[in-house]
C-alpha cells in the first residue's frame, strides 16, 4: 500500500518515500508528538496472522537492543492503514554508496569494521542473528558514526520475491505460500545459508562480516557471478581473489579476512568479539609514526614532510627488515652506499599560503634532492611556483609562474618544467624567462627523460599520453585509452628512454602499465592485477606507488617488465586530491621523498546567523563538514555541501526544525545554488565523470540533469591558450577541460557560472536549461562569482583587472558600461532581496553599498557593517553568506530574531 506525502498514520505524518522492497515500503515521517523525524516501515498487505505474530515477537526482541551502532526500533503500531514499525531515521551514506566510489583506505575500513563488529557482538549476546549483513544495511552518518540496520527483520517476507530491498540488491528467499524465510543476499551468504540450512548460528554473520571487510579494502565483492546461481556457486566452491587485498593492510587483518571467510564453519572465526579485539589491537599499533596530520581545519597551514635518506625502500632494507606477510623480506640494494640514518624535515607554508589542491601534483624534487618546488596560492588567489632549497629556511616565488601547476624537473636538475596559461613551459632553476615547449590542454602529470623527451597526460576526457621534445615542437599522441578505460596518467620515462611507466584508470581503480616507445605497444603489469597509481621507479630496482591511501614498494625489473612480488607498505597515509592524484614525489638520485601527510578527519564547522550589528548565533546546533551554504528564496531552507571522510554531497537543511536531508548521492557534489522559485537546485558534480553542472528538482520527481553541453575535445582540435575554443565564425564554446562553478540563478531561469581556465583564471558564462552556454565575460583577467540582481537586469562579479580583487556591476545581458563598486578591494558580492543594497566581503569585514539599479546603475560609498571570521572552504570559489529579507519575512524564517535583521550564513571552523 503506497502512501502519499501528508498521509497520517496515527501521530505520524508521511514526508516521502525512502524505498521499497519485499518487506514493504519505508517512509520518512514526522512524529508530531515528539517533534522528530523517523523512518516508518509499513508491512506488506496480505500478511498472515502467524507472520504478524512472529513479527511482533521479533520487534519485542529487537526493542531490547540499545547500542550506539544499531539503528533503534521505537515502536510497533497499528492504524486504520495497517501495522507499521517506527524506526530510527539514520541520515548519511550507506556503506554500499561509499564502496561504489572505490576501495576505502585501510584505517578508515578498520574503524568502520570495528563499529560493525561491536553492533554484531551486542546482538549476538542477545541471541539475535542479522542474517543479511551487507554494505547496503550499514549506514555512515555525516559525523562518521556507523549504524547497522534491519537486525533480524529480514526473516519474514511476502511471497513477492521479485521485489528488491532498499539496497536494490536481490535477497534470496525460500518458503511457503504466504510467508518465507530470507536466506540472505547471495554475495554475502555463508555456505551454510547457500545450502538452505535452517540451523544457522552467529558464524553466518561472521562470514558476511568478512565479505563486507573484504569489499571495503578492495572495492569489489568477494564472490560474484553473472546470475544468482553463479554467485552462490562462487560462495560454495571458489576462493576470493586474495591478491587484490592492499598490502598496506596489516598482516593480522589479511589473516582475519581469510578466517572469516573459511567455508567450513568449524574453521571460521567463532565469535565476532575476536574480530573486534583483533581490529582494536591493530588500530592501536603505530603504523606510520612519521606521518604528521595535515590540519584541515586550518587552511592557512599546510605541512609538507620530507624524509631524507637513500631511497626509502633501500634505506629500510639496509637498516632493518620490512615486515611482510609470512615474515621479513630482504631486498638487494643496487646502488651506492646509503646513508645510515633517516632525517625528517617539516615545512610549514607561510600564513596565507595553501598548496594547490586540484588533481595536479603540487610538489616536485630535483633529482639530487636539494631543491623542493611546490605550487601554492596566497589568500585564495592564483597559484605560483615556489622554490625552496632544503638547506634554507625560506622559499622564494619563481618569477612569471602565475597560474602554474604540475612542476617537474629535467634529469640534470638544471631546468624546471610546469604548466600555465594553456602552455607547457620550462625555466632555468638559476633564473630567467620561461620558455614555451608547446600548447596543451591542462597537464595532469608529466615526466622529463634523459633524451630531452617529455611525456605528459592531460585532464581531457579519455585522454592518453603525449610525447614532445623539451626543446619545443608539436606533441604526438603515444597511447589511446581503450573502450573500458577512462584515462592514462602519471607517466615516468624509465632509464634509457625506451619505456614509459604509467597508470591506467578502469572504473574506480588504477592499474600500472608499461609502454614501449618504439612500437607504442603497452601492457598492464602483473596481468592487470596490480592496483595502484603514480608509480615511480627507483635506482634500487623497486617501484613505489600509491595504493589505498598510502605508499607501497615492490621489486621491479624494467628489462623484463615483470612485477610479480607483493608490495610492502612504506607509508600509511598520504594526501589524495578529491579530483584524483596522490601528493608525493621522489628524488631517486638522493633518496629524498617529499609528501603531504593525509589529514585524519574533516574539519567540523557550524552554520551561523549574524545581524547587521555583528551579533552572532548558531543557526542549528549540529556540526559537520559544512561548506558553501545557500539560502532558499523563502528563507526556510539551506542547501549546503557537507564533506565527510567518505566524500562530499549536497544536503538540504530546514532552518526552523534543524533537520537535514541528503539531496545528492551520485559521485561527489558541491556548490549548491537555488533556482529562482526554490523548486530546484543547481550544483557541481562528478556524477557523469569529470566535474560538470547539474540541476535537480527539490521534490525528487526527477533525477539530476546536466546543464552543460561541452565542446568536442578531440585531439584534432587546436589547443588555445585562452581556455576557450574560438573557431572562425562561431561563438566560443566551453572546452570542458576546467571545472565549472554555479553561482547565481536569474528570475527567468538563466544560471550564471564561472569556469576555471587552464591558467587558473576564470571566465563568466550563462546558460539556460536545454540551451548551449553563452559567454558573458571572456577577458585576460580573472573574473568570477557572477551574481544576478533580484530583477535579473544586473550582474555583480569579481575581477582582478585592477591588479587586485574588486566588485563590479554590469547590465545583463548588455551591452553597457561597468561600474566599480568596491573602493578598497572586495569579493563575494550578494544583492539584498529588494536589490537596493549590494553586500560584499573585504577580508573578514562585511561591506554594504546602497544601490539604485534603474536605467543606469549608481551606488553609495561602501560602509562597514561588521567584522567576523569567514571560512571560505578549501577552494573558496563561491559565496559563503546570504542575506535574508528584512521585516516579517525574516521573522518567519527565524523566529525570535530581531526584525530588520541582515542574516548571514557562513561557515566557521570549530577549534
Amino acid at each position: 500500500m503506497a502512501f502519499a506525502a501528508g498521509t497520517r498514520l496515527g501521530t505520524y505524518e508521511i514526508v516521502g518515500l525512502l524505498g521499497k522492497g519485499g518487506m514493504g515500503e519505508v517512509y520518512r515521517a514526522r512524529d508530531s508528538k515528539l517533534k522528530r523525524e523517523v523512518a516508518i516501515k509499513v508491512l506488506p498487505e496480505g500478511f498472515s496472522r502467524q507472520a504478524e505474530q512472529r513479527f511482533q515477537r521479533e520487534a519485542e526482541v529487537l526493542a531490547s537492543l540499545n547500542h550506539p551502532h544499531i539503528a533503534a526500533i521505537y515502536d510497533l503500531a497499528d492504524s486504520g492503514n495497517g501495522r507499521f514499525l517506527i524506526l530510527e531515521l539514520v541520515e548519511g551514506d550507506t556503506l554500499a554508496d561509499r564502496v561504489a566510489r572505490g576501495p576505502i583506505p585501510v584505517n578508515e575500513s578498520l574503524e568502520i569494521a570495528r563499529q560493525v563488529a561491536e553492533a554484531l557482538e551486542a546482538a549476538h549476546e542477545k541471541g539475535i542473528l542479522h542474517r543479511d549483513l551487507k554494505p547496503a544495511n550499514v549506514k555512515i552518518t555525516p559525523d562518521g558514526n556507523v549504524k547497522v540496520l534491519d537486525f533480524g527483520l529480514a526473516k519474514v517476507l511476502t511471497d513477492d520475491d521479485d521485489g528488491v530491498d532498499l539496497s536494490q540488491e536481490r535477497t534470496v528467499t525460500i518458503g511457503g505460500s504466504r510467508e518465507v524465510l530470507i536466506l540472505g543476499t547471495p554475495a554475502y551468504m555463508s555456505p551454510e545459508q547457500a545450502r538452505g540450512s535452517r540451523a544457522l548460528d552467529k558464524r553466518t554473520d561472521i562470514w558476511a562480516f568478512g565479505c563486507v571487510l573484504y569489499e571495503m579494502l578492495t572495492g569489489r565483492n568477494a564472490f560474484t557471478g553473472r546470475t544468482v546461481t553463479d554467485t552462490i556457486a562462487a560462495v560454495l566452491d571458489r576462493e576470493p581473489d586474495w591478491s587484490v587485498l592492499p598490502e598496506t593492510a596489516p598482516a593480522a587483518i589479511r589473516r582475519l579476512v581469510r578466517r572469516c571467510l573459511e567455508k567450513d564453519a568449524k574453521d571460521r572465526t567463532h565469535d565476532i568479539a575476536d574480530a573486534r579485539i583483533e581490529i582494536g589491537e591493530v588500530s592501536r599499533e603505530p603504523v606510520a609514526p612519521e606521518v604528521e596530520p595535515w590540519p584541515r581545519e586550518d587552511a592557512q597551514r599546510v605541512v609538507v614532510t620530507a624524509r631524507t635518506a637513500w631511497a626509502l625502500a633501500a634505506a629500510a632494507v639496509v637498516s632493518l627488515a620490512i615486515g611482510a606477510a609470512g615474515g621479513a623480506r630482504w631486498w638487494p640494494v643496487r646502488a651506492t652506499s646509503p646513508r645510515s640514518s633517516l632525517a625528517r624535515l617539516t615545512i610549514a607554508l607561510p600564513a596565507g599560503e595553501a598548496l594547490e589542491r586540484g588533481r595536479f601534483p603540487p610538489v616536485a624534487l630535483s633529482p639530487d634532492g636539494k631543491l623542493l618546488v611546490y605550487a601554492a596560492a596566497a589568500s585564495g588567489g592564483r597559484t605560483n611556483l615556489y622554490l625552496r632549497p632544503l638547506e634554507d629556511l625560506a622559499a622564494r616565488p619563481i618569477p612569471a609562474t602565475e597560474g602554474a601547476s604540475t612542476p617537474f624537473f629535467s634529469p640534470d636538475g638544471r631546468w624546471l618544467a610546469f604548466y600555465a596559461n594553456g602552455v607547457l613551459k620550462r625555466v632555468s632553476v638559476a633564473g630567467g624567462v620561461p620558455l614555451t615547449i608547446c600548447e596543451a590542454p591542462p597537464v595532469w602529470s608529466a615526466t622529463w627523460g634523459e633524451n630531452d623527451s617529455i611525456v605528459f597526460a592531460t585532464t581531457l576526457p579519455s585522454s592518453g599520453l603525449w610525447l614532445v621534445s623539451a626543446n619545443g615542437g608539436e606533441p604526438v599522441p603515444i597511447t589511446t585509452p581503450k573502450s573500458d578505460e577512462a584515462q592514462h596518467a602519471y607517466p615516468q620515462l624509465l632509464p634509457g628512454g625506451t619505456h614509459v611507466l604509467f597508470s591506467v584508470q578502469r572504473g574506480n581503480a588504477w592499474h600500472l602499465a608499461l609502454l614501449a616507445l618504439k612500437s607504442r605497444d603497452w601492457r598492464l603489469l602483473g596481468n592487470g592485477r596490480v592496483i595502484g597509481e603514480g608509480a615511480q621507479y627507483l635506482p634500487t630496482g623497486h617501484l613505489v606507488y600509491a595504493q589505498s591511501g598510502g605508499l607501497v614498494a615492490t621489486p621491479f625489473d624494467p628489462s623484463s617488465g615483470k612485477l610479480d612480488q607483493p608490495p610492502v607498505p612504506l607509508l600509511e597515509r598520504v594526501e589524495t586530491s578529491r579530483f584524483g592524484g596522490t601528493y608525493f614525489a621522489f628524488a631517486p638520485g638522493a633518496g629524498t621523498l617529499v609528501y603531504v601527510p593525509a589529514g585524519t578527519a574533516v574539519a567540523e564547522r557550524t552554520l551561523l546567523r549574524v545581524d547587521r550589528d555583528g551579533r552572532v548565533a548558531p543557526l542549528i546546533e549540529a556540526r559537520a563538514g559544512y561548506e558553501y551554504p545557500a539560502l532558499s528564496p523563502d528563507g526556510r531552507k539551506v542547501a549546503v555541501m557537507i564533506t565527510s571522510v567518505t566524500g562530499s554531497d549536497v544536503w538540504i537543511i530546514e532552518v526552523e526544525r534543524g533537520t537535514r536531508i541528503r539531496f545528492t548521492a551520485e559521485g561527489a557534489s558541491a556548490f549548491p545554488v537555488w533556482g529562482p522559485d526554490g523548486s530546484r537546485v543547481a550544483f557541481q558534480s562528478t556524477a557523469s565523470g569529470p566535474w560538470n553542472l547539474f540541476w535537480k528538482p527539490l521534490d525528487g520527481s526527477a533525477g539530476s540533469q546536466p546543464l552543460l553541453r561541452m565542446a568536442d575535445s578531440s585531439p584534432a582540435r587546436s589547443w588555445p591558450n585562452t581556455g576557450t575554443n574560438l573557431l572562425p565564425g562561431t561563438l566560443p564554446t566551453l572546452s570542458g577541460a576546467g571545472p565549472q562553478f554555479p553561482v547565481s540563478w536569474a528570475p527567468d531561469g538563466t544560471l550564471a557560472f564561472h569556469e576555471r581556465k587552464p591558467n587558473g583564471e576564470r571566465d563568466i558564462w550563462v546558460v539556460s536549461p536545454g540551451n548551449d552556454p553563452v559567454p558573458f565575460l571572456l577577458t585576460p583577467f580573472d573574473e568570477r562569482l557572477p551574481r544576478f540582481s533580484p530583477d535579473g537586469k544586473w550582474l555583480a562579479y569579481v575581477s582582478d583587472e585592477s591588479g587586485r580583487n574588486d566588485v563590479y556591476v554590469q547590465p545583463f545581458p548588455g551591452p553597457g558600461p561597468k561600474w566599480l563598486v568596491s573602493t578598497d578591494g572586495g569579493t563575494d558580492p550578494v544583492w539584498s532581496k529588494d536589490g537596493r543594497e549590494l553586500f560584499y566581503r573585504q577580508g573578514d569585514q562585511m561591506m554594504a553599498v546602497s544601490a539604485a539599479p534603474k536605467a543606469e546603475f549608481s551606488a553609495s560609498r561602501p560602509r562597514r557593517l561588521f567584522q567576523v571570521r569567514f571560512d571560505t572552504g578549501d577552494n573558496g570559489p563561491t559565496t559563503t553568506f546570504h542575506p535574508t529579507a528584512s521585516g516579517s519575512s525574516c521573522r518567519e524564517a527565524i523566529r525570535g530574531w530581531p526584525p530588520k535583521s541582515f542574516i548571514s550564513f557562513l561557515t566557521g571552523s570549530v577549534r
